[in-house]
C-alpha cells in the first residue's frame, strides 16, 4: 500500500506517535461516539493511545492499515479511514473502518477517503475482496457502504452488538 494517498481535498498518511490529539478531536465527540462505540461513551486520551499503538503495530507488521486524512485546505486531521486484517469465520479479511470528526460531517469525506482507500487495497494488495463492519443502527454507514459499492453480506455480531458485514468485490 502507499504511505501517502491524496485526493482532491484529502491526505491521507500512516499515524504518528503525536496523532493522540487527532485521534481525541475524532472519537472524543458524543457524536461519533454514540455511532461507534457500545456504550456510547467518548474515548480518553488514554484509550485512544492505546489503540494508537495498535494501529502503529498493524503499519510495521503489514505495511497498511488505517490512515489519518487531513484536510488539504486546512491541514487538520478530518478524519481515520483504512483497512486492517480482522479475523471473521476463521479466515483473514481485509476490513475497512472509517470516521469523520463531527465537525466535517455531510461533506463526503469518508466517501472521498474509503473509496481511493479500497481501489488501492484492490491495486497494491491484490485483494478480492474488502468488507465493512457496521452497528445495525447506524443508517449514515451502512448507506456510506452501499453508495461506495459494497454489499450488503448478513448480520454479524461483533463486540457483543448486532453489526451489518459488507463486502465490496474487485471489479471483473
Amino acid at each position: 500500500m502507499p504511505t501517502s494517498i491524496e485526493t482532491a481535498r484529502l491526505a491521507g498518511r500512516p499515524p504518528r506517535a503525536d496523532d493522540v490529539p487527532a485521534l481525541l478531536a475524532l472519537y472524543g465527540s458524543v457524536e461519533v461516539a454514540a455511532r461507534m462505540y457500545p456504550d456510547g461513551r467518548p474515548r480518553t486520551e488514554a484509550e485512544l493511545g492505546a489503540g494508537l499503538e495498535v494501529d502503529l503495530a498493524h503499519w510495521r507488521a503489514h505495511a497498511f492499515g488505517r490512515y489519518m486524512w487531513h484536510e488539504r485546505e486546512t491541514g487538520e486531521v478530518v478524519a481515520r479511514c483504512g483497512p486492517k486484517l480482522d479475523l471473521r469465520g476463521g479466515r483473514a479479511e481485509l476490513d475497512m473502518h472509517w470516521t469523520v470528526r463531527a465537525d466535517r460531517h455531510r461533506r463526503g469525506f469518508a466517501t472521498e477517503a474509503a473509496d481511493v482507500v479500497v481501489q488501492a487495497c484492490f491495486d497494491a494488495l491484490g485483494t478480492e475482496s474488502v468488507t465493512a463492519v457496521v452497528r445495525i443502527d447506524n443508517a449514515p454507514s451502512q448507506a456510506l457502504a452501499e453508495a461506495l459499492g459494497f454489499a450488503f453480506e448478513r448480520d454479524v455480531q461483533h463486540f457483543g452488538r448486532p453489526h451489518r458485514l459488507y463486502r465490496r468485490r474487485r471489479p471483473a
